[in-house]
């Protein structure tokens, strides 16, 4: 029996090696095209099919796929617990966010499809496995098909380029660094920045960790900053060897947040007063301001500002709250955003 598995995998090291497990599984990988109507022909072919599944990646299909609540929405129940999640390159994802996804009932939701990292860890095939009704492979097998399929590399995308560097996971890499780097209070131009390290300090921690060069320390910096899990502490600059100020999104709060239940929160009576705003003569309909924001989450969680601001921009990296003009990350400032 031919069993369809659904592929909406935006990088081509993703999407091969993705293919490379459907393939080693026994099954048919089915690539969905960017559309629409792309999430009801992904619902579509897994009613068809009910030992069918689809690896999907949060990021993938814009035009379809606008968020996980989008498509908590729009696929029933029993589609979604066949439907897996990932963000490849669009953040990072917690526990706290693979027991969100699983509340709302998608089979899982992972960081990645990578081959390496399949081979460390074989939740991902066996929960393939086991959603298709498929045999278990064993580590053996699937590293053979995995080394006959992936014969020529691609290109390293961010999480390819830390996993090279430091042998673990982005969101690994970005704990150790947290309790490597010593962060302290820092003043620049009478502003205070809490809890900051500077650049010149985690390049030198990176080389002294994984005796690479000061461009390779950079150049993994910068992967941590492009997948939000470092920032520089006004967002003015990307990751240099450099005495700029910089933060690790990595704390404890930040990772053990159930993102769900905070924008309920922010969404309740008593949470954001959402109102039509004005500046500089345009209007901006039902939005609310980032530094009121901060403050209610600051007071509500008993959090350092800067942890607040953490908080708000993962939510906006799921697509679940936006700049009014989709101009700016959430700031601890005067600009307004609103809810998707």
């Amino acid at each position: 029996m031919n069993i369809p598995v659904l592929l909406a995998l935006p990088h081509d090291a993703a999407h091969k090696s993705a293919r490379a497990l459907v393939m080693a599984l026994g099954l048919i990988p089915e690539s969905v095209k960017d559309g629409v109507d792309s999430l009801t022909t992904v619902a579509l072919q897994l009613q068809r099919n009910e030992r069918s599944a689809a690896l999907i990646d949060l990021g993938s299909l814009p035009s379809g796929f606008k968020h996980i609540h989008d498509m908590a929405k729009r696929l029933p129940t029993a589609l979604r617990q066949r439907v897996i999640l990932f963000r490849h390159e669009q953040g990072p994802v917690w526990p706290s966010d693979q027991i969100w996804a699983k509340e709302m009932g998608f089979a899982g939701l992972f960081a990645e499809v990578d081959a390496q990292a399949m081979l460390a860890d074989a939740e991902l095939p066996n929960l393939l496995a086991q959603l298709t009704g498929q045999p278990i492979l064993p580590a053996q097998k699937l590293s053979q098909y995995f080394a006959a399929m992936l014969a020529k590399p691609d290109p390293l995308t961010l999480r390819g380029l830390i996993r090279s560097q430091s042998s673990r996971s982005a969101e690994s890499l970005a704990q150790v660094m947290a309790s490597g780097v010593k962060s302290v209070d820092r003043t620049h131009r009478l502003t205070s920045y809490p809890a900051c390290f500077l650049g010149t300090e985690a390049v030198q921690w990176l080389r002294g960790q994984f005796q690479c060069s000061a461009s390779t320390a950079v150049q993994t910096g910068q992967a941590l900053l492009s997948m939000g899990l470092m920032h520089h502490v006004v967002h003015e600059h990307g990751f240099e060897n450099a005495e700029f100020y910089y933060r690790l999104d990595a704390t404890a709060n930040t990772a053990q947040t159930h993102l769900g239940k905070l924008l309920q929160q922010m969404q309740s009576a008593k949470g954001m007063e959402v109102k039509d705003r004005s500046y500089l003569g345009k209007s901006y309909p039902a939005c609310w301001v980032g530094q009121d924001a901060v403050s209610w989450l600051s007071k509500q969680h008993q959090l350092p500002r800067y942890e607040a601001e953490n908080l708000l921009n993962r939510l906006l990296s799921y697509g679940l709250i936006e700049h009014v003009l989709q101009a700016h990350r959430v700031k601890d400032a005067n600009l307004f955003f609103r809810f998707k």
